[in-house]
């Protein structure tokens, strides 16, 4: 009686069983920055500049990015090489809800933020970065250059649970969310975790070559690829008899894994022409290529007994078992080209731009195997007033939900930039950029399910209070989820960077980012059922042929944010330099949220 009391008083109540059963298993699909882009070897990645470098700051890297077909200004050397180490940003990202960590004995329902779907997760920043533009046959060919980069990711962190689960098992709780009648959800003790880990593998090269055709025309080609890998579990198993919890006995075992692949081919040319001695515009087309594939795997085995021998007069004893497993199959392709001009209006003075544009089709294939099943019997005897009052209560319930899906994405992206820059005096100059991108995403997955639920149970007393309740509820589904997703997003950017000499050995650079960010995003569940059949305790009710529709509120998000860089340069020689850049933040404290060391040279 003492542990029983101690157990339903003491220790508070988890959240039921969660069974969102129009929920479709793409919404739990993990996207990334890296999926389905470009990559490249962007020299001035900080986390806010990243998007408005290309084009903004003139650097060879992002000008073979922005079209292979612009030279790099190798003047008397035969080749320029780059390295850099880059420190992790410290502060959260878009969708701070994205990540949700698990906790040995915090289970809990996260907030959703419907830009899940669409904000990619952003990438940990490489571990370093290399790069280098060359003309091998310098002797014999002088408007001719290759070049190569190389960017390793390798990071560790901490497990994390998407937020769009289909069914979540719960301790004391049966597969139609029904408690147990004197069931206590179990204080758990960590006695024994095993596994709390995501390690990201992730490897992003390219390669450029280009030629001078004419004085007035030149032609490049380009080409990058990505082999990306995230894998790693959560593994919290527990036993204990007679410990501090005051259990008879008990044990729990949590198990969760991920594994995630992804490589993509991209391949691009582009042509230069200068019309006149001022102006000149170039044209690049790619095709991209690529592959994703990813699985989950979810777990919970409970089993807890009380004094459950026939000798004790108080006696309990549960179990359950629950298994989830997912997988996602994405083929996709990004069709893209870009339109870049340069104009000089006077003397230190210029005028430049791109726009860009993109489309996305990638086609989904999805599964999901959900199966759980719980048992509870309980005894329990007290004696007040004389009288002898015996409680009994058994239950039992399962659940099974079998379901693939197919379906495809589709993302349509414009992006136009317009620079400024002027040599304000011989110590001087003034970039200033105007950053315009709008992107429409859409979703449409179709996914047949088979949905089976059961739930008995059994409750009587006798003595002062005597009632005898038996329930019984049986829900079979057959339906066809169809998954509608749309998110519009809109971003203006204004950055302005002002570049200093200090003496001839050192540099300062400032730039700051002004940044509006807006989405608005609209989702539509519709279940078509071919069949539902409800039996609750004998009275059954079939319905067949009917649809239904789940439309929540449209969601729209704003962001507004201004953030400042710094860069100090030191030219140790006319071959070599040392570059820190640096992302202070003022809220509350000063300090760096991100930073970065940069190595060039020119030999």
């Amino acid at each position: 009686m003492k542990k029983l009391f101690l157990m339903l008083v003491l220790f508070p109540a988890l959240t039921s069983a969660q069974y969102y059963g129009e929920r479709t298993t793409e919404q739990s699909f993990e996207s990334s920055s890296l999926y389905f882009n470009s990559s490249y070897l962007n020299t001035f990645g900080l986390e806010n500049f990243k998007k408005v470098a290309v084009g903004l700051v003139d650097d060879p890297f992002l000008n073979a990015y922005l079209n292979p077909a612009l030279m790099p200004d190798l003047k008397d050397k035969s080749t320029i090489f780059y390295l850099d180490f880059r420190g992790d940003r410290t502060v959260e990202k878009v969708v701070s809800s994205y990540v949700v960590p698990l906790y040995y004995t915090d289970f809990y329902r996260p907030y959703y933020d419907s830009r899940w779907v669409s904000v990619t997760r952003a990438e940990p920043v490489p571990t370093f970065s290399f790069g280098f533009f060359a003309n091998p046959i310098k002797e014999f060919v002088n408007n001719f250059y290759i070049g190569v980069t190389y960017q390793m990711i390798r990071r560790k962190e901490n497990f994390y649970s998407s937020p769009y689960y289909i069914y979540n098992s719960r301790y004391s709780y049966d597969a139609l969310g029904m408690k147990a009648e004197g069931a206590a959800d179990i204080p758990i003790k960590d006695r024994y975790s095993a596994k709390d880990e995501m390690i990201t593998d992730a490897h992003l090269f390219s390669a450029f070559a280009g030629y001078k055709i004419t004085d007035k025309l030149s032609a490049g080609l380009s080409f990058n690829g990505v082999i990306h890998k995230r894998g790693g579990g959560y593994l919290d198993a527990r036993s204990d008899e007679y410990g501090n919890t005051n259990n008879s006995d008990w044990e729990n075992r949590s198990q969760q894994d991920k594994n995630q692949k992804y490589h993509h081919a991209d391949f691009s040319a582009g042509l230069m022409y200068e019309f006149t001695n001022k102006f000149s515009a170039g044209l690049k087309l790619g095709l991209l290529t690529g592959k994703t594939e990813q699985t989950y795997d979810n777990l919970h085995y409970y089993f807890y007994d009380y004094d459950a021998t026939p000798t004790n007069n108080n006696w309990s004893s549960s179990y359950s078992n629950s298994s989830t497993v997912q997988s996602w199959n994405h083929d996709g392709t990004n069709k893209y080209f870009s339109l870049n001009f340069s104009y000089i209006i006077g003397e230190g003075k210029s005028f430049s731009g791109y726009y860009r544009y993109s489309k996305t089709i990638e086609d989904i294939v999805n599964s999901s195997v959900i199966m759980d099943t719980s048992f509870y019997v309980s005894h329990y005897e007290n004696t007040y007033n004389n009288i002898l009052n015996v409680h009994d209560y058994s239950g039992k319930s399962s659940a099974r939900d079998i379901r693939s899906g197919w379906g495809d994405r589709n993302e349509n992206n414009h992006e136009i930039l317009l620079r400024f820059s002027s040599e304000l005096n011989s110590w001087s100059k003034l970039n200033i950029g105007l950053y315009i991108n709008g992107r429409s995403y859409t979703i449409n997955t179709f996914e047949p399910v088979t949905a089976n639920r059961y739930s008995e149970y059994h409750s009587r007393s006798t003595g002062s209070n005597n009632y005898q309740h038996d329930n019984l509820l049986i829900l079979d589904e057959i339906k066809r989820l169809v998954w509608n997703y749309s998110s519009d997003y809109f971003t203006l950017q204004i950055p302005v960077i002002l570049d200093f000499t200090i003496a001839e050995k050192f540099g300062l650079t400032i730039g700051v980012n002004r940044m509006l960010k807006d989405w608005e995003i609209h989702e539509t569940t519709t279940a078509y059922f071919t069949s539902r059949k409800r039996n609750e305790n004998g009275v059954i009710k079939e319905e067949n042929n009917f649809g239904e529709r789940y439309s929540p509120p449209g969601d729209k998000y704003t962001d507004n944010d201004t953030d400042l860089f710094l860069k100090l340069s030191a030219n140790v020689s006319e071959e070599f330099a040392v570059n820190l850049l640096f992302d202070p933040e003022f809220q509350h404290l000063l300090r760096v949220s991100q930073w970065w060391l940069s190595f060039e040279g020119k030999f």
